[in-house]
């Protein structure tokens, strides 16, 4: 994935959190530095957030499992969805996209039929345009084989229809992903959008 989005040449600048950062706290400082380093800029295009690895749902709130994870610890070792929500709220991007590659990552914003876009309408800072794409439902854990997830994998595998120089359209994305998991009866993975 880090080598698509740099070959996209869609970014001034990239954050890359690897292994080598095995603590949530270490996370967590990096992130606020390069929010702030961009918070308040005018003419932020698009900002996306990839994340694999491990997660969790619990009372509501999607935490990214961090390396130095103890569960009575959750809040110390894990980013919580919200808060990492506000961050890229904070970016006020005229895109935000999210992929989620995570066991329990489909994060219900509010119920009801209209309820993402209450979400968006209710917040403080409010997305302008955004999608989020997660591997799974709440309840569901996510996929992969030895080499990566099968989201991933099939979000890369998508990449392969588009025209290079015409621009991903994550609508295309999400259809694909959609297509192929329910052929081969994976988890069900959950998109929401406002456009």
């Amino acid at each position: 994935m880090k080598s698509i989005v740099e070959k996209s040449k869609k970014y001034d600048d990239i954050l890359i959190l690897d292994d080598s950062v095995s603590r949530a706290y270490d996370a967590n400082e990096r992130i606020i530095q390069f929010v702030e380093k961009y918070k308040g800029e005018n003419k932020i295009d698009e900002v996306l957030l990839y994340f694999s690895g491990h997660g969790s749902f619990e009372n509501n709130e999607f935490y990214y499992v961090w390396g130095d994870y103890e569960k009575t610890r959750k809040r110390q070792t894990c980013l919580r969805n919200s808060e990492m929500d506000d961050y890229l709220r904070s970016l006020n991007a005229n895109l935000t996209v999210k992929i989620i590659d995570a066991c329990y990552s489909g994060v219900p914003y509010l119920k009801g039929e209209h309820g993402f876009e209450k979400f968006l309408n209710i917040s403080k800072d409010a997305f302008q345009k955004c999608y989020f794409l997660f591997s799974s439902q709440n309840n569901e854990s996510s996929s992969a084989d030895s080499q990566m997830s099968f989201f991933t994998k099939s979000i890369l595998n998508s990449l392969k229809f588009f025209d290079e120089g015409k621009g991903v359209r994550y609508r295309d994305i999400m259809n694909y992903v959609s297509d192929e998991f329910e052929k081969k009866r994976w988890t069900n993975p959950f998109f929401c959008y406002a456009v």
